[in-house]
């Protein structure tokens, strides 16, 4: 099926309102990870913590969120990353009187979460008959009672801080981040950094636009991508990007996880170095 290139804008993709109404989440979707968008009301309370067999990566975008992983608790700031290993408890909530903005990646797609995109153009209708086993947070909430954690070294990364690489003249800088089946590629780009050569990935790519906007020619179709967006590139599609005017931030999310870029993580706690 062949879909028109477009950019999604975040607070404009179909969403659903869950735990009491405190939460409006949406779901953007690639052939191999599912990414779920949380837009979390202050005074939303602790929920009782879920697990589910597959790791999950969580990028806190705007406000502080308190995430408990295993009965331990600690902050999340702004534009942090943490990645909750597969089987571990985990609950989360906000903290203070502004509204949490979270992206969650799960890779494979969570299932029982894919309905969230069933909008989206590109894929095979989702079989509503089949049984999907569901990991959702239960909803008895109930105040925090384990340890907090201040010392988050290995745990909370800010994305600014990320061990990265320079690239173009200084003109990219470029960090990554893994989980066990999808990795995540920090990119900043100054706003004079020329437009890059197209590359192309077998498996399919997504252009998470954080600041600023990216002209993103997807082989000869260019999608003006703003802030706030994102944007499905199709496997074995060439595509070159270039900042339209100003500085851009850009998140791109791979799975199966690019061998080529493992290098770049092995900073990360929790796997082995090969």
């Amino acid at each position: 099926m062949t879909v028109e290139p477009t950019a999604h804008e975040w607070d404009k993709m179909p969403s659903i309102e869950v735990l009491g109404g405190y939460m409006k989440r949406s779901g953007f979707r690639s052939d191999g990870t599912l990414l779920t968008f949380n837009s979390i009301r202050p005074g939303m309370k602790r929920w009782e913590p879920h697990h589910h067999p597959f790791d999950q990566i969580v990028l806190t975008v705007d406000g502080i969120q308190i995430l408990e992983v295993e009965g331990k608790a600690f902050e999340c700031p702004p534009r942090s990353i943490v990645r909750i290993a597969g089987d571990d408890f985990h609950t989360g909530w906000p903290k203070g009187d502004r509204q949490v903005l979270n992206i969650d990646v799960f890779s494979p797609p969570r299932a029982d979460y894919l309905f969230l995109a069933d909008w989206q153009e590109g894929f095979p209708a989702r079989d509503k008959s089949q049984d999907v086993h569901a990991y959702h947070q239960t909803p008895n909430a109930s105040e925090f009672s384990g340890n907090w954690l201040t010392d988050t070294k290995d745990i909370v990364y800010l994305w600014d801080d990320l061990p990265s690489v320079t690239l173009a003249g200084g003109k990219l800088r470029q960090a990554a981040f893994r989980g066990d089946d999808s990795l995540l590629t920090f990119n900043w780009m100054a706003k004079d950094l020329p437009k890059s050569a197209p590359v192309s990935h077998p498996s399919d790519v997504l252009i998470l636009v954080v600041d600023g906007t990216l002209s993103i020619d997807m082989a000869g179709q260019v999608v003006e991508a703003g802030p706030r967006s994102i944007t499905r590139v199709p496997p074995n599609t060439p595509y070159a990007v270039a900042p339209a005017g100003g500085a851009v931030l850009a998140i791109n999310v791979f799975s199966p996880v690019p061998a080529e870029l493992v290098k770049h993580t092995l900073y990360q706690a929790g796997f082995e170095v090969a």
